[in-house]
């Protein structure tokens, strides 16, 4: 029969075992020093990456009147943390400003998640065992600031498990737990995997058709969110889960070497996380008897085993700690419980080992200050990430200097600037939180609508959450001029449907029907299809230089006569063999452009051209002399490519082309 029980837990569980006397009052002093000393750690380690800055820009066109919004034309979630969004925005008002809002707001969410630790162990000295190891960790102490979810979903899991660890199995716990988990996956939705056994089996002890009401009760904030987000964005889902799980382009097979890597390269570089991880899983599974009465521990087990499956399919993530710093408070929290620890010795020994590991590994945690320089690239594409942001960032470097919202679209404003430019960024983080809303970016790694949904053109030599994606011909001029320009008509179709959800009005006909339409795959056809013709080696576009029109100096390169450059090129048919001395070209600024003389298809001769360093100045006329093997030999054709690589503006365009005898 199901346990209905409603019984609270007896205040004698939460302290069975205690140490009394003088061994008590040493253990709560360690404890206190201990958590004094993680309260200084966070502060002289505090700073913001540069992922989150993608989130604060959002949270700053919603300060500015422009809604929840990245690029201020398109409704499109960028984020997987909307909870974490949705609070920011909520101080950027109280506050005026977002950088210290987000480092005070984090240290002191995780600040409360060590103390939920501390009061769900059984003992001051297994309390003091768990701080110990989140001292020690680089994967904690690195994310309990950094600008992301992570302080969030520490204090959320922390009131879970202290809540599912408690002996009564009532309904009441049960409606805690579903709150708790549903606030959890709105914070970040891969956290069900986590979390999901543990509530499951909450309900199944209850089972009843009170226990299933209780449990849709709880779980009414995340079912919210999924309607608002599917009436806002016009998907409950973030714009970046195509980019790291759908439409990555990567095999599985793949992926799951480089999550493997991902926990290898922890083992190299932070082994008490690791080690805290697995030692919470084997406790869970196997030590029910040390960890005394209290629910099925093994569901966590389960919970934190799903998650690093998780992890290893979708290959990790290139921030060393981001991803396996939730699993291991899971553990810790865990840990916390077992019964050996509320004796000296064992818990000592404990205490011991967790600081000795932690000032063991390179770069630890207690030895961080103000001038921390960390390892930068580490293995396999991860990184410690606050080594490259720390100096500019780090709330106590010497060097902090945090972008200036909106600065280049007020000093655009200030010289009478009132048109829109698109610009293409594979740093999405602090540059476009420096732009501002009149800065439409095109980012090719996470957060555009239409490229996001395209798999990666890097079949090898590609680093996790960098996978870079070609622009599509046509894209770029369809942004700057709000008229449909892409070039292969089936995905000009998918776009326009797609513009039905991330620009049209919230009631605007034929909306929902696409949103609807979106959700069960309807157009994926199309866009296979693009991928399939034209996308992995897009052809250059042809234009006849007879039907070329005059350029005008300084004219934007999005202008109506004007061509894009893209991965393909640009193929002039000059009409008949060349022997012309020179050539005039027309091309965009901060370009670095090579030009290739055909005849018959074939190249006889390349040149380069580099255009002056004069940014969003329009085009200019560029004189080349012809190589002599062109000119001598002859040639009918010109194909102008741009090399991104080595170019300073990723938008290249061109105007006319004159040839000179």
């Amino acid at each position: 029969m199901p346990d209905h029980s409603t019984t609270s837990q007896p205040a004698a569980d939460h302290a069975a075992g205690t140490p009394t006397g003088t061994s008590a009052i040493v253990w709560r002093v360690a404890l206190a020093l201990l958590v004094i000393c993680l309260v200084g750690v966070m502060v002289r380690t505090a700073w913001l990456c540069d992922d989150s800055y993608i989130t604060l820009r959002v949270v700053e066109n919603c300060a500015n009147g422009l809604g929840l919004r990245w690029n201020a034309a398109d409704r499109v979630l960028i984020n997987a943390h909307p909870l974490w969004m949705l609070l920011l925005s909520a101080l950027r008002p109280l506050t005026g400003e977002v950088y210290f809002t987000t480092i005070f707001a984090s240290m002191a969410l995780s600040l409360l998640a060590v103390v939920l630790v501390a009061r769900t162990a059984t003992t001051a000295s297994a309390a003091t065992v768990g701080v110990a190891i989140l001292l020690s960790s680089r994967a904690f102490v690195d994310f309990t600031t950094g600008g992301l979810e992570n302080p969030l979903a520490f204090l959320l899991l922390a009131l879970f498990v202290g809540t599912f660890s408690r002996r009564a199995a009532g309904l009441r716990r049960l409606a805690v737990l579903s709150l708790v988990a549903s606030l959890a996956l709105t914070t970040r939705h891969d956290l069900v995997l986590l979390i999901g056994p543990a509530l499951v089996l909450a309900w199944w002890r209850q089972r009843s058709l009170v226990a299933v009401a209780v449990v849709a009760a709880g779980m009414l904030p995340l079912l919210g969110w999924l309607v608002f987000a599917t009436i806002y964005y016009g998907t409950p889902l973030p714009i970046i889960s195509h980019a790291k799980l759908f439409a990555t382009g990567v095999p599985v097979r793949d992926s799951l070497q480089q999550g493997w890597n991902y926990l290898i390269v922890h083992w190299d570089h932070d082994r008490i996380t690791i080690g805290a991880l697995v030692a919470g899983i084997l406790a869970a599974l196997f030590g029910r008897r040390s960890l005394g009465d209290g629910p099925p521990w093994a569901a966590l087990a389960v919970g934190m085993l799903l998650h690093l499956a998780y992890v290893l399919r979708i290959g990790g993530d290139f921030m060393l700690g981001r991803f396996v710093a939730s699993p291991m408070l899971v553990a810790v929290l865990v840990m916390v419980r077992w019964r050996v620890l509320a004796r000296t010795g064992p818990a000592l020994a404990a205490t011991v080992v967790a600081v000795g590991v932690g000032l063991w590994s390179p770069r630890p945690t207690l030895a961080n200050g103000p001038n921390y320089r960390g390892q930068g690239l580490l293995d396999h594409g991860i990184s410690d990430t606050r080594d490259y942001y720390y100096a500019e960032f780090g709330l106590l470097s010497p060097k902090r200097s945090p972008p200036i919202p909106n600065a280049l679209t007020d000093a655009l404003r200030t010289v009478g600037h009132g048109t829109t430019e698109v610009l293409i960024l594979h740093v999405a983080g602090w540059p476009s939180f420096n732009f501002g809303p009149a800065i439409h970016v095109v980012d090719m790694l996470l957060c555009d609508p239409l490229i996001a949904r395209l798999p990666t053109v890097q079949r090898h030599g590609w680093r996790i959450s960098h996978l870079k994606r070609y622009v599509p011909t046509g894209y770029l001029e369809t942004l700057a001029t709000g008229k449909n320009k892409i070039r292969h008509s089936g995905l000009a179709e998918y776009y326009d449907r797609l513009c039905l959800l991330t620009r049209a009005d919230l009631a605007a006909p034929g909306r929902w029907a696409a949103i609807w339409d979106f959700a069960r795959g309807r157009y994926d056809h199309i866009i296979r299809a693009y991928i399939e013709e034209e996308y992995f080696a897009p052809p250059p576009q042809r234009v006849a230089l007879a039907t070329m029109a005059e350029t005008s100096e300084h004219t934007p390169w999005h202008a109506e006569r004007n061509i894009g450059v893209y991965e393909g090129g640009v193929e002039v048919d000059l009409g008949s063999v060349q022997h012309a001395t020179e050539v005039a070209i027309s091309l965009h600024s901060q370009g670095h452009y090579e030009i290739s003389f055909l005849r018959q298809g074939q190249v006889v001769a390349t040149a380069t051209v580099v255009t002056r360093s004069a940014p969003r100045q329009g085009l200019e006329t560029y004189a080349l002399a012809t190589p002599a093997a062109a000119r001598v030999g002859g040639f009918d054709a010109l194909l102008v490519t741009c090399d991104f690589g080595k170019s300073a503006d990723y938008v290249a365009a061109m105007g006319q082309v004159r040839l000179r005898p």
